[in-house]
């Protein structure tokens, strides 16, 4: 069996059609990930927290420090990254609103008798895969129930000695 030139060629530059692309988005979401980690520890060190909690998916990252009792909220945007601080000693409860287009993380705040809402977007089916919904539902869960866990610190009174 004798393969030409040509025919060498033409596989050759079909395999590099069908695999380039997706050598490049593999190399570009590391890339994403990387830049988002780098952000992060920069602001991380500059605000002097130490995170017990850390992550980075798609263009966002969430970091939550139980000791001071904070989370930090990064979105990659295209003027840089958007840096959130939440102090969550005013927390009163976190929850997760999740319809067929969205999924929020709202952390409700508390302001004397009322409750302030702060919204964190997880998931945006105008802007994200629409196929992620469920991981994103499972995230924003988790992270409500670790935010709960250290709002529930904060407000639980100590015990008296006997």
């Amino acid at each position: 069996m004798k393969i030409d030139v040509f025919t060498t060629v033409m596989a050759i530059v079909f395999i590099l059609a069908i695999f380039g692309p997706i050598v490049y988005l593999e190399l570009r979401r590391r890339n994403r990930i990387k830049n988002m980690r780098s952000a992060y520890l920069q602001y991380i060190h500059a605000l002097k927290l130490l995170p017990g909690y850390f992550e980075t998916w798609s263009n966002k990252a969430l970091a939550l420090d139980k000791t001071q009792r904070t989370l930090v909220v990064l979105t990659e945007s295209k003027d840089g990254f958007d840096k959130r601080f939440i102090d969550l000693t005013k927390a009163a409860t976190c929850r997760v609103l999740a319809t067929k287009d969205q999924v929020i993380l709202v952390i409700d705040k508390k302001f004397g008798l009322e409750q302030m809402p702060e919204p964190i977007k997880l998931f945006d089916a105008n802007v994200d895969d629409p196929l992620e919904l469920g991981f994103h539902k499972v995230l924003a869960k988790r992270w409500a129930d670790r935010i709960n866990r250290a709002i529930i610190k904060t407000t639980r009174k100590p015990r008296r000695a006997a």
